[in-house]
């Protein structure tokens, strides 16, 4: 069977290196809060685009919002 873009992608995913699953890891701690649906669904498209996390987005974000506070 011939390999299909999925596939590969799969395949890439998988050869990451594996590091410790956040809810396991105890430099991260669970959260949740209410954002709009619009909001949530911007930062999800975003998140696929760019291969990350969207729990690294918004951290990155907070963590420039931060920085700029003291600032």
């Amino acid at each position: 069977m011939a390999k299909s873009k999925f596939d590969d992608i799969l395949n890439a995913r998988n050869s990451k290196s594996k590091a410790k699953a956040k809810s396991k890891n105890d430099e991260y701690i669970k959260t949740g809060f209410y954002i709009p649906k619009e909001l949530h669904r911007k930062l999800k498209v975003f998140s696929v685009q760019e291969d990350r996390d969207m729990s690294e987005i918004v951290t990155t974000i907070l963590e420039d919002f931060f920085d700029n506070l003291d600032s």
